[in-house]
């Protein structure tokens, strides 16, 4: 397994779990379960306030508890972080180290079959090629050497929002399809056509059985032309509303995993945005001069560069979605294992992913 040191553990549970993950990965699954139940054992201890009658020791009392609540956070936020680095070892896929990306970037081979099939349904992965091809756009190579021999420049910035965007599509994309397969195998996942059908039926019932006299030995027609949708068209089917909701992390320690992820690999997020606006200004008449600007600072290396084939994109986006699917995995495992909230809730993001 990959010796993984972009990310320290933040926490007792963490440097446990990482000494295991590293040296013996066969009781990981087992210590995570065992650390979750420990940490829902403080909480209910902590749900057990005790009678405090002086001001002063309730004011000591509840700052101990704030302490303590923010451990478990980094607890919690450890566990899901060592799960999804589990996950990637057991697909046998090593994650592109921080090192990897400066100047010309060359991430080296990569399973690719165990970043596709090895982590989305099939139905998923038609929605990864459509996210892929999106985020390489018009100019990726068509054929598998080009795909190597081809590169663009791009400044780090962009880089870090590629993989921003495809993280969060992954873990958009996890949650979506979970729950169209759990719609599907329940028997509850309808066409639109067929909703407006049966309500139509419903409502022109009453009036039908009024107007026609019905014989017991004729059968009830039936129509088998109706299809369940595609994950596809279950996502087009959603508002803006649902979709925001469900691109949305769900909790504080997922938002906190994310951000430090991102910037321990691409390095100060708000150090290169403050980079690329002091070169491209803020005095863009339009977002296609915008553009041009940006695409000039890349051109001259005024802002950090890096220069990235589509194969190394290509395995940088797969990697990406895959790391937020693993998260909402990790995510939801702990909400299922744990029988008080161990996860903090938090705001929705406020946009859908990109790709859609």
């Amino acid at each position: 397994l990959q010796k993984y040191d972009k990310m320290q553990p933040k926490s007792g549970v963490g440097e446990f779990l990482g000494h295991l993950l590293e040296n013996e990965p066969y009781l990981f699954e087992e210590a995570v379960d065992a650390q979750i139940t420990l940490l829902v054992e403080q909480v209910e201890a902590a749900q057990e306030q005790p009678e405090v009658s002086d001001e002063s020791a309730l004011v000591l009392y509840q700052r101990m508890e704030e302490v303590k609540m923010a451990e478990r956070r980094r607890a919690v936020s450890d566990i899901m972080y060592y799960s999804i680095l589990n996950k990637f070892g057991v697909l046998g896929v090593n994650l592109v180290e921080p090192s990897q990306l400066h100047g010309i970037v060359n991430l080296g081979p990569t399973n690719l079959t165990a970043l596709t099939k090895g982590v989305h349904s099939g139905e998923a992965l038609e929605m990864v090629r459509t996210h892929l091809m999106a985020i390489l756009g018009p100019a990726m190579p068509q054929d598998s050497g080009s795909m190597y021999s081809t590169a663009a420049k791009m400044s780090k910035l962009q880089g870090a929002q590629m993989y921003a965007a495809s993280l969060m599509f992954g873990y958009f994309l996890r949650r979506v399809d979970k729950r169209f397969q759990l719609e599907r195998s329940t028997g509850t996942l309808r066409s639109t056509e067929e909703t407006v059908r049966m309500l139509e039926d419903l409502f022109n019932s009453a009036e039908d059985a009024e107007m026609t006299t019905s014989d017991p030995d004729e059968a009830p027609v039936t129509s088998d032309e109706t299809k369940a949708p595609s994950l596809k068209e279950y996502i087009e089917s959603f508002d803006q509303e649902k979709l925001v909701e469900t691109a949305s992390l769900l909790s504080i320690e997922s938002v906190a995993l994310v951000q430090e992820y991102e910037s321990v690999l691409f390095g100060n997020l708000q150090k290169l945005q403050q980079e690329m606006m002091d070169v491209v200004g803020e005095d863009a008449t339009s977002a296609e001069d915008l553009m041009k600007r940006v695409m000039q600072a890349v051109e001259d290396e005024a802002v950090e560069t890096l220069t990235i084939s589509y194969a190394d994109q290509r395995r940088l986006v797969l990697e990406a979605v895959a790391f937020g699917s693993f998260l909402r995995d990790s995510e939801s495992y702990i909400e299922m294992s744990a029988s008080v909230p161990l996860l903090t809730a938090a705001p929705p993001m406020g946009q859908p992913p990109m790709g859609q």
